[in-house]
């Protein structure tokens, strides 16, 4: 492979790498664009280009970390600065990379790249990438194999000189099918850009986590999450179906978290009655009967709870704000019942921190925060004008990725302006902080599916979020999603889920990919063992038929009859395109009644069926020469295409002219 060969390869791996990185901003445009454009121009070069002087590099090694401290390459994580970085000097030292001293170095930090793009991506298209990532690198390998075992005074043809695509396919394939079981059996490298914190649930269905970046679809997953009746109640309102998660007041690094510091108050157990808040009239309360169908760490209450029945024999524990917490690995189905007043939101009264913002935050967001309130005469208005130009002004959508260049809720604000229902409750929670109003933003399920018996069915896509807003003395929730993000009794059924089969894709590649756990694996296993311990007569009659079979094959291969050989060829029936053609050829001229002797070559052959059938001498004099090509000089074989035109024109004029007999 020569220098410039080399060097293109070298400059496309370097660009290949860089696709990841803009995307999923753990490298912005300003130190990504130049490393590009320099990769470009040597893809283009039509001579290999020099090193830069290594006092040159020495010299820009200095500037390129102030640049990254400066550009705020530090900032975020521990991705960031190293790609920040790994590009500059990468845009460095791409000039000369085809040097025999700089292949190497140039190898490791393209590889760098590579994996700080991998690691910041979650979308399934991440899987087409590294298909296509690994199939270049496959036929850049088979073209320097095929290159250097080239002998010194041999020229290859063009087709020659590359892997053939079977290889490629099939070197693919076999990969997949081995990476497969890999990424299930070793243990998990959790990339510190989920969804969802380390230990946390599925990014489908309900979360107590609100990370707001790229937390994947959270709408389209119809497996159920609960079963909820109102014992006595004849059509209940809507608002019995918020059924509250967790509340989270404290917004730290773009997400909401509960306290770190909190005291877990046991809950005894035995199915007694709990008191959760004080009530002094139980008159007016009413009852719901919830049962819990998937493995979490929570229970949901219906808004207003005041007492619970815990299920028997699990754990519940309860934290200040009062979310209720059981082990994650209960065993389900369980259920519990709950006592609450529907007229009267229960949770604790404000505190400091439902009025903290960040800095950086509030001084982007109060400009916009009094232009919209501006006339408000109290916070009750204020805080409906703050939801109706979220509802108003903002676009609902899945698929939104919050830039890790700046805080979510501001990018959302005046950037993205579109997002999922967590991105619309955090910016109303923090509008109102602004407006003074003391905010909170809870996590959990809104409405259900009627059942025949009264019942109601709440699925994974009833996940949502809302706001707690402190307004005329107590606490009122607002939801500031448009409607068409709001989960509604419309959003079910097969006729619905129809259109989102790409977001059905994404919920399976977080659910099974991005958020794939240790427990995940051990439940595999479990399930795997306790399966092959009740079909062990299954398992071993299967893999005794599978050897057997595997003999059966290859002891018929073994033994199969050697094929007629064709005229001078010297090799089976079937060993070659080429000598499959004449041997149809000689097999048409049979037919024919031309006199043809097993041991005449392929020359003289073709020079008797070239006088017998004048229509034929073209394409058989093109045939011959194939052959000879082929056999004696050890090139290639022709196209297929080639092949078969001019058989099919040789077999065609000998049918259609009769024979011609010699004088």
């Amino acid at each position: 492979m020569s220098d410039l060969e080399r060097q293109r390869w070298l400059a496309g791996m370097a660009l290949l790498a860089a696709i990841p990185l803009p995307i999923t901003g753990i490298a912005t445009w300003p130190f990504v664009l130049p490393y590009m454009l320099v990769a470009g121009w040597l893809l283009t070069r039509p001579r290999a280009v020099s090193p830069l002087p290594p006092w040159v590099e020495n010299l820009l090694a200095p500037c390129v970390l102030v640049v990254v401290a400066a550009a705020g390459g530090l900032r975020f994580g521990v991705l960031r600065p190293v790609a920040q970085l790994a590009v500059l000097v990468a845009m460095i030292r791409l000039p000369g990379c085809a040097s025999s001293g700089r292949i190497r170095k140039t190898l490791i930090i393209t590889s760098i790249i590579g994996m700080a793009g991998v690691a910041s991506s979650t979308h399934p298209s991440l899987l087409a990438y590294l298909l296509v990532v690994l199939a270049l690198g496959v036929l850049g390998v088979g073209r320097v194999t095929l290159l250097e075992l080239r002998k010194p005074d041999q020229e290859l043809s063009r087709r020659a000189a590359w892997p053939t695509g079977r290889l490629v396919v099939g070197t693919v394939a076999l990969t997949m099918l081995i990476a497969a079981p890999l990424f299930a059996l070793l243990p998990r490298l959790r990339s510190p850009f989920a969804g969802s914190a380390i230990g946390g649930g599925g990014t489908s269905g309900f979360r107590n986590d609100v990370t707001l970046h790229d937390i994947g679809t959270i709408k389209v997953s119809q497996q159920v999450a609960l079963t909820v009746r109102f014992p006595g109640a004849d059509g209940p309102p809507r608002e019995w179906l918020r059924l509250e998660g967790a509340t989270l007041n404290h917004y730290r690094a773009g997400g909401w978290v509960e306290g770190r510091h909190v005291e877990r108050l046991p809950l005894p157990s035995g199915g007694q009655a709990v008191s959760l808040w004080p009530v002094a009239d139980a008159r007016g309360l009413q009852r719901a009967e919830i049962t819990v169908e998937r493995p979490g760490g929570n229970l949901f209450l219906p808004p207003g709870s005041v007492s619970l029945e815990p299920p028997l024999a699990v754990e519940v524990s309860r934290t200040p704000m009062g979310v209720l917490r059981i082990r994650r690995d209960t065993p389900v189905p369980f259920s519990y019942a709950v006592s609450f007043d529907p007229l009267r939101l229960r949770t604790r009264p404000p505190e400091a921190s439902d009025l903290e913002v960040p800095g950086h935050v509030r001084e982007r967001i109060t400009p916009l925060v009094e232009d919209v309130v501006v006339g408000s005469p109290n916070s009750l208005a204020a805080a409906l004008a703050i939801e109706r130009h979220l509802q108003t002004e903002y676009t609902y959508s899945l698929h939104t990725m919050a830039s890790l260049r700046e805080d979510p809720v501001v990018w959302f604000l005046f950037r993205g302006r579109q997002g999922h229902c967590e991105f619309f409750a955090s910016a109303m929670a923090m509008m109102l902080r602004v407006a003074g109003i003391p905010a909170r933003v809870q996590v959990g399920f809104s409405g259900g599916e009627q059942q025949g018996d009264g019942s109601f069915v709440v699925r994974d896509s009833r996940a949502h979020a809302w706001v707690l807003a402190w307004v005329a003395g107590q606490w009122r929730v607002f939801d500031p999603t448009p409607p068409e993000g709001q989960p509604s009794a419309a959003q079910d059924g097969w006729r619905t889920r129809l259109p989102w089969s790409l977001d059905d894709l994404d919920a399976l590649w977080n659910r099974w990919v991005l958020t794939f756990t240790l427990f995940d694996q051990a439940e595999i296993l479990r399930t795997v063992a306790t399966w092959a311990g009740a079909n062990i007569q299954l398992i071993s009659l299967v893999l005794g038929a599978a050897v057997g079979l595997a003999g059966l094959v290859v002891g018929l291969w073994r033994w199969r009859p050697s094929r007629r050989p064709g005229p001078g060829s010297g090799r089976s029936r079937g060993s070659d395109p080429v000598v499959r053609a004449l041997e149809k050829v000689l097999d048409q001229a049979r037919r024919r009644g031309l006199d043809v002797r097993p041991s005449l070559s392929p020359q003289v052959f073709g020079a008797l069926a070239a006088a017998a059938f004048p229509a034929a001498r073209e394409p058989l004099a093109w045939l011959m020469v194939a052959h000879e090509r082929r056999r004696y000089a050890g090139g290639p074989p022709p196209a297929r295409r080639d092949l078969r035109r001019h058989l099919a024109l040789a077999l065609r004029a000998m049918t259609a002219h009769p024979l011609r007999r010699a004088p």
